[in-house]
């Protein structure tokens, strides 16, 4: 917070800069109404703008600590497992060796719609933080078809395509139950080559086919484009069994759950992600029994 008024006077220092996001937003979302979040894909050099901002003046001078997995190599540098790394993303933003003129209000370097990996306010790759983004744009999407006047109800949910991807993409990592209700084999039969006889017990690992980098791209990220455009491959997202037993009512539950969207502010109490980690069990109970987001 005590960037914010060096991040006004910045804007204030540099009146063309303002003309021209002025007269983009005239042309684009007029002086009826203010902006909203479906106008931002069009607004490219506001866009600009927030990326230069963020550049001079990041929202935290580190990111937060990242922990190697592995032993590995950065920059010359042995990083035993285990190692605590912190990024000083305003000193990479202000590095004269990574921007020319690091120091000067410069749009411009973001025009041609590249970003890249220098810079990283809120993070980076897959670490980068979305979840705000991400309830922000559910919320828009609620209120466009919904309204504030009623809850979600069933007969919403084929307008609301893009909380049903958020429901998708989350019990693709997060299924019920890691092992699906199990089948037996009614007859002799082969599956994928093995020989299954008659009352062979099979256990499919969800868990394990959700996570699969053979089945799916970047399989550990959270990445709502797999299911948008309601383009689903039913026969990869087993979450509840598939084809005539799996679960027909449970999207529609779930979804009405999530209405609680709609009805409340959701934002984490502090810097810290949100804990995830599963114990080892049939339902993968969380690791960590409190929890770092606040509901208003």
């Amino acid at each position: 917070m005590i960037y914010e008024p060096l991040k006004i006077n910045k804007l204030r220092n540099n009146i063309q800069v303002l003309k021209k996001a002025r007269v983009e937003v005239d042309t684009h979302v007029g002086q009826e109404r203010l902006i909203d979040e479906p106008d931002l894909s069009k607004l490219h050099y506001l866009q600009v703008i927030i990326s230069e901002t963020f550049r001079l003046f990041p929202t935290e001078l580190l990111l937060l600590p990242h922990i190697s997995s592995d032993d590995c190599i950065i920059e010359g540098y042995n990083m035993p497992r285990d190692t605590i790394l912190l990024v000083n993303a305003w000193a990479i933003h202000g590095s004269p060796k990574v921007w020319d003129d690091p120091t000067s209000f410069k749009p411009e370097w973001f025009e041609g719609g590249e970003v890249g990996h220098k810079l990283m306010p809120f993070g980076l790759g897959r670490r980068a933080c979305l979840g705000a983004e991400v309830l922000k744009k559910t919320r828009v999407e609620v209120d466009t078809y919904v309204g504030q006047e009623r809850l979600i109800d069933e007969p919403d949910f084929s307008k609301l395509h893009y909380l049903q991807a958020i429901i998708y993409e989350t019990f693709r990592l997060f299924p019920a139950i890691p092992l699906l209700l199990l089948h037996i084999s009614s007859d002799d039969c082969i599956l994928e080559g093995f020989n299954a006889p008659r009352d062979t017990i099979l256990l499919v690992n969800a868990w394990a086919i959700h996570r699969d980098p053979k089945v799916w791209d970047d399989p550990t990220s959270f990445k709502l484009e797999r299911f948008e455009g309601g383009k689903v491959e039913w026969h990869k997202l087993m979450s509840f069994r598939l084809g005539r037993r799996t679960c027909p009512g449970v999207e529609r539950v779930v979804g009405l759950a999530l209405g609680l969207i709609q009805c409340f502010e959701w934002k984490k109490v502090s810097e810290e992600t949100v804990d995830l980690t599963k114990r080892n069990g049939l339902t993968m109970p969380k690791v960590a029994i409190g929890s770092n987001v606040q509901i208003a």
